[in-house]
């Protein structure tokens, strides 16, 4: 069974931290949950250099897969 997922998709400066991997990022079952990680990594008030961003991106998953995890 495949389902759709968000993965949290984060850049600091130019480097691209996390990929569409659920083994190796954050996975939303809704973009709303996402959405609110966004928010809090990304608040002008945060004491980093480098300027901080972050996506969702939407990807079909299987949730059986050894390893995977989907918040």
């Amino acid at each position: 069974m495949v389902i759709h997922v968000f993965a949290l998709i984060v850049i600091i400066g130019e480097t691209v931290l996390s990929d569409d991997v659920c083994r190796r990022t954050l996975c939303f079952r809704n973009v709303y949950e996402c959405n609110r990680f966004i928010r809090a990594l990304t608040r002008e008030e945060s004491a980093t250099i480098e300027p901080v961003g972050a996506y969702c991106k939407p990807i079909l998953i299987d949730p059986k897969q050894e390893g995977i995890k989907v918040y």
